[in-house]
């Protein structure tokens, strides 16, 4: 429990809070104080924004009164940090820690512990606006500015703006989880919040393959097989030579800009597309169209069948009954929904519905195993009787 903090969690003005920059292994004794807490609060930062290759390059933890910068890029996941996150016995508090748990899972190999996720917390108190910026004025009074957000944290050494900003990010955490706490144990819904964020903590990071077909998401509605070649070849030598620098793919050329020269090259000759340098969503840089210019001239002559355009996921037709059940699914969910005074969602998803329909549980740990213990019990008694 979070009152296991000894009435710390006043709000303090970051002026009456440590900071510590740690960038190498024998500032790790620092830890020491950390690890005492029961709960401590976590974000990371990455540069998604900067990099084809995603990469955590700033780790912050903060305590009731000390806040942590730890560089990865310098220390790696060091045990004793990999030791202070992944202990059972310790809880993480993180507001919408999807991105935090997938990122540890690809780059660490890292499971926390435990999870107190404050975005789930506000979900199931009804909350609609989930932000941390929200929720940290609307609960705390506390604004914070979000103007960081897209800085390369890479780079080193760090501003003294972005150490502000990042620190930020977590030194409320933990009197906002607080407070969050305290209003689900309330409703009697803590076992909700513990049940949702431990399935995001258990999430396992998938490497995404290529999509063959996604350059058809660029594509007019109405477009000539020799534009979608031009498309085609584009497409994938942007993302070739954002893979060899290692930049995001629309730092290379914008999807505006794909779209673009795929067009002129098939209405004016590929010798036209270097004549776009400089203009708008186009590359300043005459080599760059250069190359994409003599990518589309291969694609051109490329015989190879182009993969079928999606026409968009459309789930198999129901039979009537199943239909009909749906519906009978969707209108308890809602009236329950309602009382309960969540978002629809919360309770069960489009995809639960079209699973549950099909597929209907025999008896209350069966629908438990498809959408969970806490949301079965809320639905069960209204669901046998339809």
């Amino acid at each position: 429990m979070i009152t296991e903090l000894e009435n710390e969690l006043e709000l303090r003005p970051a002026s009456a809070r440590s900071v510590a920059f740690i960038a190498e292994v024998g500032e790790l004794e620092d830890l020491a104080g950390l690890s005492k807490h029961a709960r401590v609060a976590l974000d990371l930062e990455a540069d998604s924004f900067h990099r084809y290759f995603e990469k955590v390059c700033l780790i912050q933890i903060s305590s009731p009164c000390e806040d942590y910068l730890f560089d990865p890029l310098a220390l790696g996941m060091a045990d004793p940090l990999r030791r202070l996150l992944e202990d059972p016995a310790r809880t993480i508090v993180a507001h919408g820690a999807d991105f935090d748990v997938l990122s540890l899972r690809r780059d660490f190999d890292l499971e926390l512990g435990g999870l107190f996720d404050t975005m789930i917390a506000a979900r199931l108190l009804g909350r609609r606006q989930l932000g941390l910026k929200a929720l940290l004025e609307s609960e705390l009074g506390v604004e914070i500015t979000k103007s960081e957000q897209r800085s390369d944290w890479a780079e080193r050494p760090l501003s003294a703006k972005q150490i502000e900003y990042a620190r930020r990010d977590t030194m409320y955490l933990l009197p906002l989880a607080e407070r969050l706490e305290d209003q689900l144990r309330q409703a009697g819904r803590l076992e909700w919040q513990r049940e949702d964020s431990d399935d995001v903590r258990k999430r396992r990071w998938v490497q995404k393959t290529p999509d063959p077909a996604a350059f058809w998401k660029l594509a007019a509605p109405s477009i000539s097989d020799r534009e979608a070649r031009a498309l085609r070849a584009a497409f994938e030598w942007r993302d070739q030579d954002a893979r060899a620098a290692n930049t995001p793919p629309f730092r290379v050329l914008s999807n505006e800009g794909i779209a673009e020269v795929a067009r002129i090259a098939v209405r004016d000759g590929v010798e036209a597309v270097v004549r776009l340098a400089g203009r708008r969503n186009m590359p300043k840089s005459r080599g760059r169209l250069s190359r994409v210019a003599e990518a589309i001239a291969r694609g051109l002559v490329d015989t190879t069948t182009l993969p079928e355009r999606p026409r968009g996921e459309r789930p198999p037709r129901m039979e009537a009954a199943v239909e009909r059940r749906r519906n009978t699914l969707r209108s308890i969910r809602d009236e329950r929904a309602a009382a309960l005074g969540l978002e629809p969602s919360v309770l069960l998803t489009a995809a639960d519905l079209d699973h549950l329909a099909r597929e209907p549980p025999d008896d209350l740990s069966a629908l438990a195993a498809k959408v969970g213990s806490w949301r079965a019990s809320e639905l069960w008694d209204r669901l046998r009787v339809a």
